[in-house]
C-alpha cells in the first residue's frame, strides 16, 4: 500500500501549532540517500520509535518539504507544545543539559515554530503552494 508522506508544513497547516521532528543521522557528514536504508539508521530508528511508543507519543514519516524525492530521514513527533510532559522525558533521555542531543550520531529533535512560519507566509503561502503558485505567482 501506497504511504502518504506529510511535509512538516502540512502539520504546520493541519495543527496549527508548534511542529516537532526528528532528523535520523549518521556519524559521517557525507550525504549519500542509501544511507536511509543502512543498518544504523534503522537501528536509531528503532530507538527512537520504540521509545516513542512506550511513552504513546504519534510519530509519522515525514518531509522537510513536500517536493520530496525518496525519504530523508525526517519523522514527525506528535508532541503537544513546548510543556508536553512527554517532550520534557524525551529531553531528560536524549539531551544534555544545554539541550543538546546526547547522541547526535544517531538523530536530532527539532521544534519547529508556527510563529515563525506564519512570518514567513504561514498559511497564505500554504495554500497558494496548493493552488501551483508561490506568492509571486512565480508557478502555475
Amino acid at each position: 500500500m501506497t504511504a502518504l508522506i506529510k511535509s512538516i508544513e502540512d502539520y504546520l497547516y493541519e495543527t496549527g501549532r508548534d511542529v516537532f521532528f526528528l532528523e535520523l543521522t549518521l556519524p559521517k557528514d557525507d550525504f549519500d540517500e542509501k544511507r536511509f536504508k543502512s543498518d544504523w539508521v534503522k537501528a536509531s530508528q528503532s530507538i527512537a520509535t520504540e521509545w516513542l511508543e512506550t511513552h504513546q507519543v504519534a510519530w509519522a514519516f515525514t518531509a522537510p518539504s513536500g517536493l520530496l524525492v525518496g525519504w530523508h530521514g525526517h519523522l514527525f513527533i506528535d508532541f503537544d507544545g513546548w510543556d508536553d510532559p512527554r517532550l520534557k522525558a524525551w529531553e531528560a533521555t536524549f539531551e544534555n543539559n544545554d539541550g543538546s542531543p546526547k547522541y547526535p550520531e544517531r538523530f536530532v529533535l527539532y521544534g519547529v515554530s508556527l510563529e515563525q512560519w506564519m512570518q514567513n507566509g504561514g498559511f497564505a503561502r500554504y495554500e497558494n503552494n496548493l493552488k501551483g503558485k508561490d506568492l509571486e505567482g512565480g508557478w502555475d
